[in-house]
């Protein structure tokens, strides 16, 4: 059962390291959220349409979630 336990886990771990251009990448959603003009929201709309499994597209969706949060 332990084992079994221990393997599960393991599944929902990601020990990869991101590549240099991924980390590019969310530094660059990161900077277009702290531009914080329409058009920079605008763009961190559309890049949170992409791969819903690709990094980039959670952060930039996480962005848009605050940016509306903040909003309010």
């Amino acid at each position: 059962e332990v084992k079994r336990r221990l393997e599960e886990l393991e599944k929902g771990i990601d020990l990869r390291h991101p590549s240099p251009g991924e980390v590019r990448r969310l530094r660059a959603v990161l900077v277009v959220e702290m531009i914080g003009t329409t058009q920079a929201h605008e763009r961190l709309r559309e890049l949170a349409k992409g791969d819903p499994a690709a990094e980039t597209t959670r952060q930039a969706r996480s962005a848009v979630a605050r940016a509306e949060t903040d909003r309010k």
